[in-house]
């Protein structure tokens, strides 16, 4: 056997750059200003370096293995994806053993087999599903969700499981997989102990029409911690019209709540909202999330840059240096644009009786299947997110991957 020739210091750059790119594409698939073709020049870019260990062979996977460890989702991702590549059980089911006890562990795993082509992972995926591992049949839920594709009757075991992390990963794709027939599993799980469950099973439940899992969530709309603006506009999205705005009344008029207002505005798609919202774009506290919510309703984004502006006055940025501010965390806001508010008042002047009343709308169309697909195919990564939903619900079909290869969605698009 021929062992590759390589350069030891440029494989060692490919091992750095693979979680590097991973991460900040997970970061992408959630980004406010990333469009489906910025994922696919970042899969490119991963790819090659991916591509450059496997050149290099038994080589490279040893340099990535001094390099990476099992807890880091980026680093488990790269492992996982030489080791599918390379057709090796023995390598995979050593890293699945050892990373899936852990939750980034868990996600690097799933992304991975996410990443290979379907009829590569497909055996992995079903020795994990076979395994006495909840943990790791968690990990084959997760991929499952993440392609948008329907396990079948594991996800019935998995959602009746006594096991805390494979119940919690049934509880999260039971909705996103359209799986209504698991909707009393899912109601009796609302009030579980464990607040990563009960977010799951009501951001699920909500999906699937139950009324009550989304005023759940737009009552208390932090309960679904690092995911609670993604639940709470799902959860307006699934509201009937009228109490939706009943739900943003009650926000709007406490200020503890009014962020939360303004994201259920955006998302529950009434143009009667909008004079509101910009009522909002002088408070330099919400007016990032308010620019968002009207380009969300509005489709306002070829003019996004005429429509920017910078940081209001009496802004405070995070972290600063002042030695008094504990704050180190980026704002919920950090990756928007300021607003500048005249133009984006005198953009709706001159545009508000395109908007009828009593529709509900996103991107500054009416919600229905090809409008929603063109903006899977052609806006930013939340409004592909909020479209996904909306089509999901309106064909009571999985929802659509868009966390997914950029190739793969482009396929799916083009077969839409």
């Amino acid at each position: 056997m021929i062992t590759p020739s390589f350069l030891p210091e440029v494989v060692a750059q490919h091992a750095e750059e693979v979680p590097f790119l991973w991460l900040r594409r997970d970061r992408y698939t959630r980004a406010p200003h990333v469009r489906l073709e910025d994922l696919e020049r970042l899969d490119d870019r991963l790819d090659a370096h991916l591509d450059g260990l496997l050149v290099a062979g038994e080589g490279g996977r040893d340099i990535a293995a001094g390099a990476w460890g099992p807890s880091s989702a980026g680093e488990v991702f790269g492992a996982a994806v030489l080791a599918l590549a390379q057709g090796d059980a023995g390598a995979f089911g050593a890293l699945a053993s050892l990373a899936a006890s852990d939750p980034e562990g868990r996600r690097g795993l799933a992304h991975a087999l996410a990443w290979v082509d379907h009829d590569v992972a497909l055996p992995f995926l079903r020795s994990l599903d076979a395994t006495a591992s909840a943990e790791q049949r968690a990990v084959a839920i997760d991929c499952h969700e993440i392609l948008g594709l329907d396990p079948g009757r594991s996800l019935n075991h998995a959602i009746e499981s006594a096991d805390l992390v494979l119940r919690t990963s049934a509880h999260r794709a039971a909705g996103s997989l359209a799986r209504a027939d698991l909707r009393s599993a899912l109601h009796r799980a609302w009030d579980s102990a464990d607040p990563s469950s009960a977010a799951g099973a009501l951001v699920s439940s909500a999906v699937l029409g139950d009324v009550d899992a989304a005023l759940r969530l737009t009552s208390a709309p932090g309960a679904a911690g690092s995911e609670a603006d993604a639940a709470l506009a799902l959860a307006f999205r699934c509201l009937p019209p009228s109490v939706a705005c009943d739900e943003l009344r009650r926000l709007a008029g406490d200020p503890s709540t009014i962020r939360a207002a303004v994201i259920g505005a955006g998302a529950a798609g009434d143009a009667a909202q909008i004079p509101w919202i910009l009522d909002l774009l002088d408070d330099p506290v919400l007016a990032r999330v308010a620019f968002e919510a009207f380009t969300n309703l509005t489709g306002a984004v070829a003019d996004a840059e005429r429509l920017a502006g910078g940081p209001l006055p009496g802004a405070v940025e995070h972290p600063n240096d002042d030695p008094s501010d504990d704050a180190v965390d980026l704002p919920a806001d950090e990756e928007l644009p300021w607003p500048a508010p005249s133009a984006v008042w005198a953009w709706w002047d001159a545009r508000r009786s395109d908007f009828p009343l009593g529709t509900r709308i996103l991107c500054g169309q009416a919600i229905h299947g090809a409008a929603l697909r063109g903006v899977l195919a052609h806006r930013y990564q939340r409004q592909r997110v909020a479209a996904a939903i909306e089509l999901q619900r309106i064909g009571s079909q999985p929802r659509f991957p868009t966390g997914a290869r950029g190739r793969l969605q482009r396929d799916r698009l083009g077969r839409a």
